[in-house]
C-alpha cells in the first residue's frame, strides 16, 4: 500500500502536533537543569545540546511514524533488516563525530546528536522507498 496524499496529510498533522511540545520542552533545557539545581558544568555543556537537539526530533518522529505504517500494513520485515544496519552505521558516525576522527571535526556532543539525526533521515528515507515499492530487497 503506497503513501497516499491522505494518508501522508494524517501523517504530517501526527508528526507536527508530537514534536511542538518535545522541541518547546528541549529549548528550555537550561532553565529546566537549573530549576533541578544542577551544576554550573553540566549546565553550560547540556545547554548547547538542549538548543541544538530539537533539530533532530522530527526525523526522528518521522521515522517512527513510517514504521507505525508499515507495520498497519503488514510489513515488518523491512524494520528490522534497516534498524539492524543502522545501529551500527549510527554507531561508527557517533565516534566519528564525537571524536573527530578520520579529519572529520570534533563536535562532541552536538556530534552525536547530528550523528543520530543523519542515521534517522537515512533510515526514513530507506523506509519510504521500501513502502512504496512492490517487493523489499
Amino acid at each position: 500500500m503506497p503513501i497516499t496524499p491522505k494518508t501522508g496529510s494524517l501523517f504530517h498533522a501526527e508528526t507536527q502536533l508530537r514534536s511542538f511540545p518535545i522541541m518547546a520542552f528541549a529549548s528550555r533545557g537550561e532553565q529546566i537543569l537549573l530549576a533541578f539545581g544542577q551544576a554550573q558544568t553540566l549546565r553550560g555543556s547540556l545547554s548547547n545540546i538542549c538548543s541544538d537537539w530539537p533539530c533532530g526530533v522530527v526525523p526522528a518522529l518521522w521515522l517512527q511514524a513510517i514504521r507505525s505504517f508499515m507495520v498497519a500494513v503488514n510489513r515488518p520485515e523491512p524494520i528490522s533488516w534497516i534498524t539492524l544496519a543502522a545501529i551500527p552505521l549510527n554507531a561508527v558516525l557517533v565516534y566519528l563525530l564525537v571524536y573527530g576522527k578520520f579529519g572529520l571535526p570534533r563536535l562532541e556532543l552536538f556530534g552525536a546528536v547530528l550523528a543520530s539525526t543523519l542515521v534517522n533521515c537515512a533510515m526514513f528515507l530507506r523506509f519510504v522507498v521500501c513502502q512504496n515499492a512492490s517487493s523489499f530487497p
